[in-house]
């Protein structure tokens, strides 16, 4: 995405500035060339184990044209932000993607006021590029097709970039178009560009609203008049109001249980932990790294090649009934084959401990491990476990 963003600021510089080309290529190209060199030394080997090493992902990890920009994030607010209200809320939730992952909220006030301080400080270079940039990563950050309010349209984000040839008379419109085309279409074919998330691109979004705000403020610390100083600092206060975030920040606990930290599990074993690790119960991944990495689970939250683009861990019967006890589901009302099953993939993993964390449920999950193993668990540091396994077999 850094090079996205890199090289359309370059590609619109360049194109604006044709006789600078010249005169900075030589020093432009040395330091590229040093740049590349450190960048394959320190990234090569991580690069190469993760194109070509095991289990290398080669085709889409993420479901098209989902995780984008819509076009009211930009103007409602999120549930991370302190100045809103419920309705507003009630629209963000339809709203494509996630609070998380759709978070491109700048607010009304703010987007007036770069606005404002584009159209008054056009003739300086850093805030044509600044505004001419922002204005097309914004766009990349929508995705294949435009989204509004939640609901997928067939409309070509590249409608919007048809705009810029119309105001040739005040911008590089023929260019900008190009570049937009370019990065577009390459997002949308491309193999490994295919992979990003469009909507992260909202982090360049913010980075040039930002340079746009201090160009702001900067005019605001020069200007004569205390009058037009504070003025200024009272709209800057306010166009920042509505993005201010919520207080204290939302935070979801996560228990840490202290038999990770310590060496009860054999180094090198394998263990399973309930709950079972998939896309919903993820705070396992953080016991294990807790415990310094010293076992394996046969579990996860990893994007294998599994042809699926899934992140979940491959079925079975054990994560299967994880799942739904912890859901709610009365583990008395499975069969004797259910824990049979259970039982025969504990034995095919070579799993030494077996593990009850907290969880949702977690009496009945003890309770069916308990039935599945024939043994009663140690209670220690904050979980169930049942330890050496393979020595009961």
């Amino acid at each position: 995405m850094t090079a996205i963003v890199a090289l359309l600021a370059i590609g619109l510089l360049a194109g604006t500035h044709p006789g600078e080309v010249r005169v900075r290529r030589d020093h432009a190209l040395r330091v590229l060339g040093i740049a590349a060199l450190t960048f394959v030394v320190l990234a090569g080997p991580a690069l190469v184990f993760q194109f070509l090493g095991p289990q290398a992902i080669h085709d889409r990890a993420h479901g098209p044209n989902y995780w984008v920009g819509d076009m009211l994030g930009f103007i409602v607010p999120t549930r991370l932000q302190w100045l809103t209200l419920p309705p507003v809320l009630a629209l963000r939730d339809h709203l494509t993607g996630t609070v998380y992952e759709s978070s491109n909220y700048l607010g009304i006030p703010l987007i007036a006021l770069l606005v404002v301080t584009v159209g008054r400080s056009w003739s300086q270079t850093r805030v044509r590029v600044a505004a001419l940039v922002g204005l097309a990563v914004t766009m990349l950050s929508l995705g294949v097709t435009i989204h509004v309010a939640g609901r997928f349209t067939l409309i070509p984000v590249a409608v919007l970039a048809l705009a810029f040839p119309l105001l040739r008379r005040v911008l590089p419109g023929r260019l900008l178009l190009y570049e937009f085309l370019i990065a577009w279409i390459a997002m949308a074919q491309v193999p490994l560009l295919t992979n990003m998330l469009p909507v992260r691109l909202t982090l360049f979004v913010f980075l040039f609203a930002g340079v746009l705000l201090a160009v702001f403020v900067d005019h605001l610390v020069q200007a004569q008049a205390l009058k037009s100083r504070v003025l200024a600092g009272v709209v800057a206060v306010l166009a920042l109001a509505a993005i201010f975030p919520r207080l204290p920040y939302p935070a979801t606990p996560v228990d840490l249980p202290a038999f990770f930290t310590q060496p009860a599990i054999p180094s090198a074993s394998v263990a399973v932990i309930f709950p079972f690790v998939d896309s919903s119960h993820k705070a396992p991944l953080l016991w294990q790294a807790q415990s310094g990495m010293r076992f394996k689970m046969p579990e996860g939250y990893a994007f294998v090649p599994s042809g699926r683009g899934n992140v979940d861990p491959p079925p079975s019967a054990t994560h299967a009934v994880g799942l739904a006890i912890a859901g709610g589901a009365d583990p008395a009302g499975f069969s004797s084959d259910v824990r049979d099953q259970v039982l025969h993939e504990l034995k095919a993993w070579h799993v030494q401990t077996v593990i009850v964390g907290p969880m949702s449920n977690q009496a009945r999950m003890v309770a069916f491990i308990t039935a599945v193993l024939e043994r009663e668990p140690l209670q220690s540091g904050g979980v169930y476990a049942w330890e050496s396994l393979d020595q009961a077999r």
